[in-house]
């Protein structure tokens, strides 16, 4: 349970461990070793009163400040995958 502006709400947070993004940070760290930093992939989950919200920090955007091209575009793969399973997920 979290509680945020005195509203009282649930919370959970998700690493993903599934084989392939596994592989994806893997492709990430040799080619930029600062993308450790950012493993594994979190998800929040938060039941808001307005509904279920599912959150997600890009890894693109958190490796664009290090300029490796090669990582760029793994996190930019990692991405797409991670937000179509969230938009499945979310129905």
């Amino acid at each position: 349970m979290a509680v945020e502006t005195g509203v009282l709400r649930n919370s959970v947070d998700i690493e993903t461990r599934r084989k392939k993004q596994k592989a994806l940070m893997k492709q990430m760290l040799e080619h930029s070793p600062d993308a450790g930093s950012y493993a594994p992939v979190t998800v929040l989950v938060d039941e808001r009163p307005e509904g279920v919200m599912l959150s997600y920090d890009r890894m693109a955007s958190f490796l664009a400040p290090y300029g490796n091209d090669e990582a760029s575009k793994v996190a930019r793969n990692l991405d797409a995958k991670v937000e179509a399973l969230l938009a499945k997920a979310a129905g």
